[in-house]
């Protein structure tokens, strides 16, 4: 079985983002004693942002079409916040959870989710890449 390299990279991007989501949720609600919704939302939001410009940059290696990326990425988030990052954590707190737990139990399943939002529809574009998983950027050869 192959596992496709743009697969360990949001793993490893998305545990590094899902880090400053907890960080950030812990501080505003033990510290700042904000609500779990609001903490939790700032968490994730912040996240979320550093989320997309790494994956973009790093893991799936597109350049150009900014925009229609961004707008992609914002339907899938919105879809993923309310479901995951509200819907679960709340219901899960509600059921006497941990908030920290619930939240860890959320980002499984968003996880899964945004993977395959970015792999098949917000990056597809993405670039070839050779064996040896590099990308490979066309050569242009000047107009006559």
């Amino acid at each position: 079985m192959r596992i496709d390299r743009t697969m360990i990279g949001y793993a490893l991007i998305g545990f590094f983002t899902f880090c400053v989501d907890m960080l950030i949720l812990t501080v505003a609600h033990n510290s700042l004693h904000w609500p779990v919704p609001v903490a939790a939302s700032a968490g994730y939001g912040t996240a979320l942002i550093l989320n997309f410009v790494l994956n973009r940059t790093f893991n799936f290696h597109v350049h150009g079409h900014f925009g229609q990326q961004a707008g992609k990425f914002a339907v899938a988030v919105g879809i993923n916040y309310v479901v995951f990052v509200l819907g679960v954590v709340s219901l899960l707190v509600y059921l006497g959870v941990e908030f920290q737990i619930a939240r860890l139990a959320a980002a499984m399943m968003e996880g899964a989710f945004l993977y395959c939002a970015m792999r098949f529809s917000v990056f597809r574009e993405r670039q070839q890449v050779n064996a040896a998983g590099t990308p490979v950027h066309p050569v242009t050869t000047p107009a006559a």
